[in-house]
């Protein structure tokens, strides 16, 4: 006897595919559970399937994602947020996270990376956000970033 054909998975189609999960180094399964879970409202099975993933695959991850699974899934990490996820988004997506995060948020993760993971960082956000960003960070680690800041991009003086 020759069992039923089964029925496709039917995802939101602003979501995560087939086509989209292998490009980004996820298994779909991975993509899958956390939006279910996002869906389901699951938040703190949602942040366990994140958990042990590292920083670049988190932020695959949050790029895969539609718009709305990604601020609730930012809002499940948030409190174990790894600052090195902000160093692997795009840019669009990196302003959505740190809008998500908010300025204080953003300022601690940005306050544990390396100088230039943070410059990198804080030189892909607008010119507010940036400043809001800095405006929040202690005086010390904003008066280093600052000083980067104001050298040229390829410049000596911002790889120092």
């Amino acid at each position: 006897m020759t069992p039923a054909p089964q029925e496709p998975d039917e995802r939101d189609p602003g979501g995560a595919d087939e086509s989209l999960a292998p490009k980004v180094g996820l298994p779909l399964d991975v993509v899958n559970a956390v939006e279910d879970a996002l869906d389901a409202g699951e938040i703190d099975a949602a942040a366990e399937v994140v958990q042990d993933l590292h920083a670049a695959d988190v932020a695959d991850l949050i790029e895969t994602i539609d718009p709305a699974h990604r601020s609730a899934l930012v809002d499940a990490i948030q409190e174990n947020f790894d600052p090195e996820v902000l160093t692997e988004l795009s840019d669009t997506v990196l302003e959505d996270v740190v809008d998500r995060l908010g300025s204080e948020g953003t300022a601690a993760a940005v306050s544990e990376l390396e100088t230039d993971d943070a410059l990198e960082v804080l030189d892909d956000l607008d010119a507010h956000l940036q400043r809001e960003v800095l405006d929040q960070l202690d005086t010390s680690d904003r008066a280093e970033i600052e000083q980067a800041l104001a050298y040229p991009e390829s410049s000596a003086g911002r790889l120092m």
